[in-house]
Parts: C-alpha cells; structure tokens; sequence
C-alpha cells in the first residue's frame, strides 16, 4: 500500500470522526465556560466575605474600645462613690465632734449652783418635825453626816440574782460602724447577715452597715 493511499484512508477516517470530535469540544468548551463562571462568582463571592470580614473586625474594635470606656468609667465612678462615702463619713464624725464642743463648752459656761448645807441643831430639827406633818427633805446636822437618799430605796449596781449569789450585770459596748464612727443602730435592719459583697450599688457602706451588713474587710473592726 503506497503512502498516498494511507494519508487518502486517514483522511477519511478522520473526515467520518469529526462530527464525534466537534461534538465532544462544543460539549467541553461549554464545560470550560461554566467552569469559568463558576471561578468568577466564587471570586465575587470571596470578595464580598472579605469585605463583611473588615466590616464586622471594624464594629469589634469600636464594640470593645466602648466597652473598655465603659469600664473606666464605672471605675471612676465606684472611686467617686467611695471618696464621697468617706468624705460623709468625716464629716458626720467632725459634725459630732463639733456638738460635743458646743455641748462641753455651753456647760463648761453655765455656773453650776453650789450646795448649801445648813447645820441645825437636833433640838429645831425635832421641832420642826414635830409642827410639819409632811415629808422632810434630808437636812445636814452637825455631828451627823448627810444622807445619800439612792442608799434607802435602791441598789447602787444593777444585780442580779443567781444560784451562787448575785451577780453583776455589765452593759456591753456598742460596735462602731467603721465608716461613720457612730454606734450601729439598727444591727436587725434590712440587711441583716448580708455579706460585704453583696450590698447594693445605690446604698452607702455607711447606710448598709448600720442596717446589719457586713462591712468590707479591710474596715472591719
């Protein structure tokens, strides 16, 4: 078989095969365009999650920057709070400090009256008794010594009565509210057993002591 005849035979094979191969490079070059389609949106789409990326990294900042402000001013205002509960603090102390000034100095300038004592005889004293029916205030005489009217009628202590004997009763102090430096006055109040760390922001230490809380440690008596 010569050449010419092999190319001729080629050729027709290749002319009966060519509507299969233009068939199969439409249906690939459609393969193709869908792929790059596909890559394009996909770009599209990559890029507009970047951008909500930026978008939602920018609202985080600005979020966290407000709430770090937030926080600094809350510590701001608990120092304020604890600065103006001291400053009340002080100044109920100097307060009564300066009542119990005026009070000392007013009675330091009242003359105070002297006794008088008056010695009579035993002889008037009977007499006097003797013509005044009513009650008698006790009168000094001389020789005698004066009458200390609590002696007659009540104990000086206040005792108690127990199965060994009598017994002594002792006043115990008050406790002092740290922060106010006066007595606490209502230790069953309202707050009553309630822990240092649970006081509510809106009541000062002050108040919340005096109510039965309990104070802070470090101003624990």
């Amino acid at each position: 078989m010569s050449d010419m005849t092999q190319s001729f035979i080629e050729m027709v094979e290749a002319f009966k095969a060519k509507p299969e191969l233009e068939a199969k490079i439409a249906t690939l070059e459609a393969d193709n365009g869908i792929c790059y389609q596909t890559i394009e949106l996909k770009r599209t789409q990559l890029e507009q999650a970047e951008a909500r990326i930026a978008e939602l990294t920018s609202k985080l900042a600005e979020v966290t920057r407000e709430r770090d402000d937030a926080s600094f001013r809350n510590l701001e205002l608990d120092e304020k709070l604890a600065g103006i509960e001291k400053l009340l603090g002080v100044a109920e102390r100097l307060e009564q400090a300066r009542r119990d000034e005026h009070k000392a100095t007013v009675d330091a300038m009242t003359p105070k009256p002297e006794p008088v004592q008056v010695a009579v005889s035993p002889e008037a004293v009977n007499q006097v008794v003797d013509s005044y029916p009513g009650p008698i205030d006790p009168v000094v005489v001389e020789g005698q010594s004066a009458v200390d009217p609590t002696s007659a009628g009540q104990p000086e202590n206040d005792t108690t009565t127990s199965k060994d004997g009598p017994e002594t009763q002792i006043q115990s102090e008050p406790k002092i509210n740290p922060y106010s430096g006066f007595p606490i006055h209502y230790p069953d109040g309202e707050y009553k057993g309630q822990p240092y760390y649970d006081k509510p922001s809106w009541v000062s230490w002050a108040a919340f002591v005096d109510g039965g809380g309990e104070p802070e440690p470090h101003m624990s008596l």
